[in-house]
């Protein structure tokens, strides 16, 4: 998302699956009254009143502020579908970050894969992997767990089955790159970004790429792990 937004200038919501998943929830039932009030209810999450305001990270409202003063335009909007619902939210987003691209990064899309074309019906996939062992030790990290080396990576596997299962009936609108690619030769992925996208690779990219805000030797963490959880692991995956 970091590297999107500082050498092509695209705006990219950091969804998780709120508004996409709102929108999958209005497929098929998308009257007037209910993509109005599903406007309202998203204004709401990303703005909570003050009880609810003290329990949620500083992060949160790092993204919510790019939603300032959306809700004037509730009323002056027409909105017939879900793809009218998200394409509000996501085209606000890029005004207020000045960019013409925009862009939804999702860790939980996954979700709803079998409604995405109702509310996101032209879209390019990004599909971002990491080596399956890092990604089950990362997993076993979050707060939603799972916490035991077999649980991770059978939940890995399950999830990569699902976004390979997108990807694979639109090829030709896929991208796929690695995690490690983006640490250890980020400028190989812009390449390969521009071509797949059709935009300019700017001249000073390189200083865009410069100091990134990502921890570029956070990978290769498995092998910190036993014989015995290696071997639970790569049998599973």
């Amino acid at each position: 998302a970091e590297m999107l937004q500082r050498v092509f200038a695209v705006s990219i919501v950091r969804d998780g699956a709120r508004i996409l998943g709102v929108g999958a929830s209005l497929v098929g039932r998308s009257t007037p009254d209910r993509l109005k009030q599903a406007c309202v209810n998203v204004y709401r999450c990303h703005f909570p009143g003050p009880i609810r305001k003290r329990l949620l990270p500083r992060q949160w409202y790092h993204q919510a502020s790019k939603y300032q003063g959306v809700e004037q335009y509730f009323d002056r909007w027409s909105l017939a579908s879900p793809a009218d619902f998200a394409n509000f939210f996501y085209d606000y987003h890029a005004y207020r970050d000045a960019c013409f691209e925009k862009g939804i990064k999702s860790d939980d899309c996954w979700q709803y894969l079998d409604r995405i074309s109702e509310v996101i019906p032209y879209r390019k996939n990004i599909l971002l992997v990491r080596d399956p062992r890092d990604n089950a030790n990362s997993i076993m990290g979050k707060d939603f767990g799972p916490r035991t080396v077999y649980a991770a990576s059978a939940y890995g596997k399950h999830q990569l089955d699902l976004y390979l299962r997108e990807t694979d009936n639109h090829a030709e609108d896929s991208l796929t790159t690695t995690y490690e690619t983006l640490l250890t030769n980020p400028l190989d992925f812009v390449h390969h970004f521009a071509k797949f996208s059709g935009l300019t690779v700017p001249d000073d990219v390189a200083q865009r790429l410069e100091k990134p805000n990502i921890r570029v030797t956070n990978f290769d963490k498995w092998k910190r792990w036993s014989e015995y959880d290696l071997a639970v692991s790569e049998t599973l995956l």
